[in-house]
């Protein structure tokens, strides 16, 4: 199948794969299937008649594939930090207007301008980006489906109550103690 799918990648004029969750190849039950991978990863890398090139992405754990010196070379390391309300006010700021004002049409309520609400939001999806801008398009959603015109922090509320089922005294958008409340995702950033 490894010809066909390169053949498919010429014919359809790919010049880009995106491998996402690439962690779960690190966890091969044997050494000769990891290798298999890596060696999979470099032959799509370097084919001779056609310009692939590759984004892998996962958790930390992905960095074993660079333990081979041909993919080491080959790559750039673009690590993801988890995100800090006050560190990264600014990038999650721009998301937030990115997805909720530009994308939607929505404006944002006087509260979520502070830092606070952008630091409970990153707190709330456990400083994982892609996990923050999916809570931002839902919330975004929600506020459209009920035809409204402003988003405001009652929505993240609710969303964050719907996806983890906390009481109001655990939630993060609503405690007063949000910075001592351990998120409800079920996202483990570390390796495991």
């Amino acid at each position: 199948l490894t010809e066909l799918m390169f053949s498919l990648f010429r014919e359809r004029g790919t010049v880009c794969l995106h491998i996402d969750e690439l962690q779960h190849a690190v966890r091969a039950n044997s050494r000769s299937a990891f290798e298999a991978v890596q060696d999979l990863l470099k032959t799509m890398a370097d084919m001779d008649d056609w310009p692939l090139h590759l984004i892998l992405s996962g958790m930390p754990k992905i960095e074993r594939m660079r333990e081979d010196e041909q993919i080491h070379r080959r790559s750039i390391l673009v690590p993801f930090h988890r995100l800090e309300g006050q560190e990264d006010a600014e990038w999650v700021h721009s998301c937030l207007k990115a997805v909720a004002v530009e994308g939607c049409g929505l404006a944002l309520g006087d509260e979520l301008e502070g830092d606070e609400f952008l630091g409970r939001l990153c707190h709330s999806v456990n400083g994982a980006w892609g996990t923050m801008i999916e809570m931002i398009q839902a919330t975004s959603f929600r506020c459209l489906e009920r035809q409204r015109a402003t988003l405001t922090n009652s929505y993240f509320a609710r969303e964050y109550e719907r996806d983890t089922g906390c009481q109001p005294t655990e939630n993060v958008f609503l405690s007063p103690v949000w910075k001592e409340l351990k998120p409800k995702y079920a996202l483990k950033m570390d390796e495991e």
